[in-house]
């Protein structure tokens, strides 16, 4: 749970989103305001988490789960960001932040106990992480 605590903590999404875990069974929670956005979440598993918050215009994110106990947790402002995340395995966590507009996030990771954290506070930024294997951690932070 330390890594958990870390990466939300780097996000600072944890206040903007209400964040609260979940249980045995899984949970998506989509909060749009604004126009135009799109939002798409797959969970295969159980006990898996997404929570995705979009206010501004035509922001995109589509993230897919598969496996048990994985956290996905995204809050984009701003206009036409886009992100997407894909994990499979257990106990893994991606979190996005995007604040700006036309900002591109892509987040995998395949095995388990592995944290990825992406923040993007401008405009026309790219990042994308991959990982495979246990206990990783990467941290991307964007800005201009």
């Amino acid at each position: 749970m330390n890594r958990f605590a870390i990466a939300l903590g780097a996000l600072g999404l944890t206040t903007a989103l209400g964040l609260s875990e979940a249980s045995a069974g899984s949970r998506v929670v989509i909060d749009q305001r604004g126009n135009g956005h799109a939002a798409a979440a797959v969970q295969n598993g159980n006990g898996n988490f997404t929570r995705i918050w979009q206010k501004g215009k035509r922001n995109t994110l589509q993230s897919e789960q598969n496996g048990n106990n994985n956290r996905m947790i995204a809050g984009q402002q701003g206009k036409f960001n886009y992100a997407f995340s894909y994990q499979s395995g257990k106990n893994n966590l991606i979190g996005v932040a995007q604040m700006g507009k036309n900002n591109q996030a892509i987040t995998t990771q395949k095995g388990r106990n592995n944290v990825a954290a992406t923040i993007q506070i401008g405009n026309g930024l790219e990042a994308e992480t991959h990982q495979r294997g246990n206990g990783n951690m990467a941290v991307v932070i964007q800005g201009n």
